[in-house]
């Protein structure tokens, strides 16, 4: 087992939607699961990775882009976007960025669903952004809490149409497929206690037709006692007909929950 030391409106419109929706469901008790309860918060550090050209695990944070994100459990049990026992979290940021939601959804078999997740480092370009819109891939299996190291899985596999930035059609049946593989346990020092992380690997690939794929690596780390506990989006160069350049990546930190 690897050890890491490690320091330790879109509310209304959240609330409204869950309103809207299907009824409460009964919650799953599983040892396999993270345990969110309503009005629970996680502090995060987070900051941007520069691109070091790119390479895989050579980006560092960028001390001057510190943004600490509170989320904050508004709703658990619930069923969004076809999945049930569904997890809502509304994240505010102090860098005065606009709110906005995180869903996660768990089974009894250790499954964790996050809603489109992995794709920060396109939809959360500007670069790409003046040309598309985000890309909304649905649910993706960020994590496997009784996967074993060397496990691989599809976490998402969805072909879809993108949109231009001027809301009219760019570009039809682009496959999004992100792959992952699991590492070592990582135990990770948390408010002061040490915690066991499932790590994985996450490989992200947008392949739109024009020109190379889009790709970029994600690290993961799902802990049953504390959710996420550090997420790397890794900085990468990307070569392709609707955008050349860099994407920088961002590391979150759990610094705290209560």
């Amino acid at each position: 087992m690897k050890r890491i030391l490690l320091p330790t409106p879109v509310i209304a419109a959240t609330l409204w939607f869950l309103g809207c929706g299907t009824p409460t469901q009964t919650a799953v008790n599983s040892s396999n699961q993270v345990n969110y309860n309503k009005g629970t918060s996680y502090t995060f550090k987070q900051n941007q990775l520069d691109t070091a050209g790119g390479t895989y695990g050579q980006d560092k944070p960028i001390p001057s882009s510190t943004d600490t994100v509170t989320s904050t459990v508004v709703a658990t049990n619930q069923t969004v976007y076809g999945k049930s026992n569904v997890t809502v979290l509304v994240n505010t940021h102090s860098s005065g960025a606009s709110a906005d939601t995180t869903y996660i959804s768990q089974d009894d078999n250790g499954n964790y669903w996050h809603y489109n997740y992995g794709l920060e480092a396109v939809n959360n370009n500007q670069a790409v952004l003046r040309v598309i819109q985000p890309i909304q891939a649905g649910w993706v299996l960020q994590s496997k809490l009784n996967a074993n190291a060397g496990d691989t899985w599809t976490a998402d596999s969805t072909v879809l149409n993108i949109m231009g930035a001027n809301n009219t059609p760019l570009l039809s049946n682009a496959l999004v497929k992100i792959t992952a593989v699991e590492q070592a346990d990582t135990s990770i020092v948390v408010q002061g206690s040490s915690v066991t992380a499932k790590h994985a690997i996450h490989t992200v690939s947008i392949n739109t037709g024009l020109g190379a794929p889009i790709t970029s690596t994600v690290d993961t780390y799902v802990s049953a006692n504390a959710g996420v506990v550090v997420n790397v989006v890794h900085s990468a160069h990307i070569t392709s007909l609707l955008f050349t350049g860099y994407f920088k990546g961002s590391e979150s930190v759990l610094l705290k929950h209560s």
